[in-house]
């Protein structure tokens, strides 16, 4: 497909241009970030892949070096040599450039960073110039490790005032003539392990950022939320607004500190013309949040609709002005948009534009307005919440599924409207526990790092004393002779240990294992991310020279390990093009399931990655495994 970019101007169309010769395609994720125009409106930056040579020479071929440089030449050995992308959800990305279009020159040209080797651009925006550009590296010299939902990654932020340019003449080969020295990106982030999502202030005097000081293992952390001034023309040292939160929270606390993935804080944005208010989200004790802050004197407060303190789940959407558009929901309510008007002193106005959605069916509206709810904790303070429909007096106890967050750095919302998944199994009749297991973010830095090192061990028995519990406080509710287990990643990795474990495997009658993880002997030489493994089992960074110890204890950790203990049915589900978790090690656990009789099945969805993100293939999974808990619980 031939890339061109288009300018237009109320309903015409200005210029269009092909760039297929300068650019081989736009990025637009949350890894790498999407457009940004400069304050004057008259360019554009973007990451973008840089094409590969249009044609490899043969070389038996005599011609080819009559009239040519060796340095304009590509070999057809170079067509074959290996050359990563970077992993799930960005397959084909593989050699991302810093470019800019200039709309008067009608122009797309490449910044020259080849001062910068082995560091990989994203997120660039311009500064107040409207030339400069400030832009987040990735620094991997020695592999392109998978980098959505994985923030562990050495990034600097970087500072280019007057950005030099590749020129025709550099593409092809040849040498470009000498002159005046090009400028090097200057470091704005020296001394920190990694900084990213850099956001500028409407006026582009102030950029902040996330990042950390110290390097850490877990694919997310409690960040440090920093600010540095751009209103003269050296910035300053970065200024660190938000510590790490070190603790569990306490009652009387209404944050825990900064958590999140890409999907968080690439939706974190300023707030109105004193460009001194920074709106972010973070999640507190399982609930999604809506923070602000303010840069002067470094207060955090959680925004709540109306400033009436109510739970529930937030997400942000966008700002404009003093205007902030996000979303609310909770357990028993369906999204809602809301635009949130802010005064000076951050007081705000909520309207409500999208009231919650209209449910026509009466049985379904009646279920969803009276789910019940109720927690369940364990003194090292992993909590599970209890969702099920009013038991009718005299009614029996209904089964339950346990439903396991995966990452495993990451966190089951205590909102049961969100995913809809939860909404699913409430409304079939079933209890659903949802857990948050040491290791789950939201609950301070030590809670989150219980689990570095210790995975296998921590998280499992957590998981399996939060359904002890639940069974144990809620016998009306819950049937504990039909209780089943459900997760995917990490979660897939953890229903393994619970259907498979010699002392835990009694508590469950089914599972359900989606994209699971089971064999970490094998993930830790075939996945994306292979310091995953190396950061869970060892607490240490990948060093790409693992012992037979290591292997052994990576078994010693995995479901694999004791799947012949497994007496219960248990099925799986993968995606085929899993870059994650590569399936060919639930085939394995499959088929040990079914030489041994278990009941099992394996749905294999063709062409998919780790979180089947099709409508038919999702869809038909979640089908699938409701169908297997009907029949087995």
């Amino acid at each position: 497909k031939e890339l061109w970019v288009e300018v237009w101007e109320g309903k015409g169309l200005v210029s269009a241009r092909s760039v297929g010769d300068v650019v081989g395609s736009v990025y637009n994720d949350t890894s790498f970030g999407g457009i940004k125009w400069n304050e004057g409106g008259d360019r554009v930056c973007f990451i973008g892949e840089i094409p590969a040579p249009k044609k490899y020479e043969n070389y038996f071929d005599p011609k080819n070096n009559k009239g040519k440089k060796d340095e304009a030449i590509h070999w057809n050995s170079e067509k074959y040599e290996l050359e990563e992308d970077f992993g799930e959800t960005l397959v084909g990305k593989k050699r991302p450039g810093l470019f800019v279009y200039s709309l008067l020159k009608n122009e797309v040209q490449q910044v020259d960073l080849s001062s910068l080797p082995d560091v990989y651009p994203a997120f660039p925006n311009f500064d107040k110039s409207g030339e400069g550009i400030v832009f987040q590296g990735f620094f991997l010299p020695h592999k392109k490790l998978g980098l959505n939902y994985c923030l562990n990654r050495p990034t600097s932020l970087y500072h280019l005032s007057s950005p030099s340019y590749i020129s025709k003449k550099e593409k092809e080969g040849e040498e470009e003539k000498k002159g005046e020295e090009k400028e090097r990106p200057v470091c704005l982030t020296e001394g920190l392990y990694c900084s990213f999502h850099p956001s500028f202030s409407s006026d582009r005097t102030k950029l902040v950022f996330f990042g950390k000081e110290e390097i850490f293992h877990s694919h997310t952390t409690n960040f440090e939320l920093f600010s540095i001034d751009f209103s003269s023309s050296s910035p300053t040292p970065p200024n660190k607004l938000i510590p790490r939160f070190p603790s569990y929270p306490t009652p009387s606390d209404s944050f825990a500190g900064v958590y999140g993935y890409q999907f968080v804080t690439s939706h974190a944005q300023f707030l109105g013309k004193s460009n001194n208010f920074f709106l972010f989200l973070s999640p507190f004790k399982a609930r999604t949040r809506l923070y602000s802050i303010d840069l002067t004197t470094k207060e955090v407060k959680w925004v709540a609709l109306n400033d009436k303190g109510e739970e529930g789940e937030y997400d942000l959407l966008d700002t404009h002005g003093r205007h902030a558009l996000c979303t609310f929901s909770t357990h028993n309510t369906p999204p809602q948009a809301h635009l949130l008007s802010f005064s000076d002193d951050l007081s705000s106005h909520t309207d409500i534009l999208v009231d919650k959605m209209e449910i026509t069916c009466e049985s379904l509206k009646r279920d969803i307005d009276s789910i019940q709810h109720n927690v369940v904790t364990l003194e090292n303070g992993a909590e599970g919440h209890l969702y099920y429909l009013p038991v009718a007096e005299n009614a029996p106890p209904r089964p339950m599924v346990m439903l396991i967050h995966g990452g495993p750095f990451g966190m089951s919302t205590s909102d049961a409207y969100i995913p809809s998944r939860n909404l699913f199994y409430v409304t079939l009749g079933y209890a659903i526990l949802v857990v948050n297991y040491r290791g789950s973010t939201s609950y301070g830095e030590d809670f989150l790092n219980a689990l570095v090192g210790t995975i296998g061990e921590v998280d499992v028995d957590d998981c399996a004393n939060l359904t002890k519990e639940a069974c144990k406080l809620y016998p009306k509710i819950v049937d504990s002779a039909r209780v089943g287990s459900f997760g995917g990643s990490h979660g897939g990795f953890l229903t393994g240990w619970m259907v498979g474990h010699p002392e835990y495997r009694k508590l469950f009658k089914a599972g359900a294992l989606w994209n699971p993880v089971t064999n970490m002997s094998f993930l830790v030489q075939a996945s994306d991310i292979p310091d995953w493994v190396t950061a869970c089992c060892e607490g240490k960074e990948f060093d790409y020279n693992y012992s037979s110890e290591a292997n052994d204890l990576y078994f010693k950790r995995s479901p694999y390990s004791v799947v012949g203990n497994v007496e219960c049915p248990t099925m799986l589900v993968i995606g085929t093009h899993d870059y994650r978790v590569p399936p060919r090690q639930s085939y394995s656990y499959y088929n040990s399931l079914k030489s041994r009789g278990i009941e099992t099945k394996l749905m294999v969805y063709p062409e998919t990655g780790h979180a089947l993100m099709e409508c038919e293939y999702g869809t038909d999974a979640n089908l699938n495994i409701s169908a297997w808990f009907n029949k087995y619980l």
